[in-house]
Parts: structure tokens; C-alpha cells; sequence
């Protein structure tokens, strides 16, 4: 199994307002959300109007899924978004389909499962 994390700066340069910056990033995000089926939020720069930081994330069994999506993700921003890209770094970690699961120790503050 493989998940694949990507984040995205993005320069928005015609925003006034954090009204508009909200309006750029809601609309790339739905778009990347429904054609690449990814999992997409806003995880800094919140306070800023004129650039955004995203992050882009995506499990699946193989790993050329995952790559393929997120240079099409990348394609997308850059030709379909209102902002400019101004950095992008991803990476892809392997997870050991055959290794042993074991349970999570709850802390004190944690509810015990019954």
C-alpha cells in the first residue's frame, strides 16, 4: 500500500480579499477533488490573501496511481487555476501490506473501547 502526500504554494496576485482567495481555493479544490479523487485542504497561510498552501493526499496499491494523479493534479493547477504555482513537494511512502497490525495504546484522556 502506498500514500502519496503532496503540498502546493499558490500566488493569487488579482486577490484583494480573503474573500476572493477563499473563492480561488474552494473552486480548485472541488475540481481537484472530483476529477482526481484525492483528498485536498488548505494547511497554511489562512491569513494571507494573496497566496494559499495546499496539501493533496492519496492511498492506493500501487504506486504509479498515485504519481500518475499527482502530475495530472499539478498540470491542472498550473493551466485551470486563477494563482500561480510558486513551489510543490510530494512524497510517497510504502507501507508493508504483510507486516502485523497491532493495536493503539490509549492514553489516560482517551476513552477505553469496550
Amino acid at each position: 500500500m502506498y500514500v502519496g502526500v503532496a503540498t502546493f504554494e499558490l500566488h493569487i496576485p488579482h486577490s484583494g480579499s480573503l474573500k476572493e482567495k477563499r473563492s480561488v481555493v474552494r473552486s480548485l479544490r472541488d475540481r481537484l477533488r472530483a476529477k482526481f479523487e484525492i483528498s485536498v485542504a488548505e494547511v497554511a497561510l489562512n491569513d494571507l490573501y494573496q497566496r494559499a498552501r495546499l496539501a493533496l493526499a492519496m492511498v492506493s496499491g500501487d504506486s504509479t496511481v498515485i504519481e500518475r494523479a499527482f502530475a495530472s493534479a499539478l498540470e491542472l493547477v498550473e493551466s485551470q487555476s486563477d494563482g500561480e504555482i510558486i513551489g510543490w513537494e510530494q512524497e510517497l511512502i510504502q507501507f508493508d501490506d504483510e507486516a502485523p497490525l497491532s493495536m493503539p495504546r490509549l492514553g489516560s484522556n482517551d476513552t477505553e473501547m469496550e
